[in-house]
């Protein structure tokens, strides 16, 4: 009896594993231009919040950690946070180096220097 089970849970889990494989087969990566992220509230009866991601996104994110990483108030903690989101900003507009002029200019002054001495090796 449970080696007829076990054949049985092999079976459709190979089935379930082939189709999973075939879907991704013929398709290409997705270019990152939202991405969810879970509401304040983790219930499971809460909605997913979607951010989209675009120039605008990534000139506010950047903003936003170079300016965290530059106070001296920033409690060490929060260093790895920002510094994990500044890397991903950078991967967004390695990923789309149009997005690039876009984020420059909505930049403030005090952080767009060091933006674009992290952007001089493009």
């Amino acid at each position: 009896m449970q080696a007829t089970v076990v054949r049985l849970i092999a079976a459709i889990l190979a089935v379930a594993l082939s189709a999973c494989g075939a879907a991704q087969a013929g398709s290409h990566p997705p270019t990152p231009t939202a991405m969810p992220s879970p509401a304040a509230s983790p219930t499971a009866t809460s909605a997913l919040h979607v951010t989209i991601v675009d120039a605008a996104y990534v000139a506010s994110e950047l903003s936003g950690v170079e300016q965290g990483i530059r106070l001296p108030d920033t409690p060490a903690q929060e260093y790895l946070s920002l510094g994990r989101r500044q890397q991903g900003a950078y991967h967004l507009l390695a990923a789309h180096p149009d997005w690039i002029p876009a984020v420059l200019n909505a930049l403030p002054a005090s952080v767009r220097s060091a933006v674009d001495a992290n952007l001089s090796d493009r």
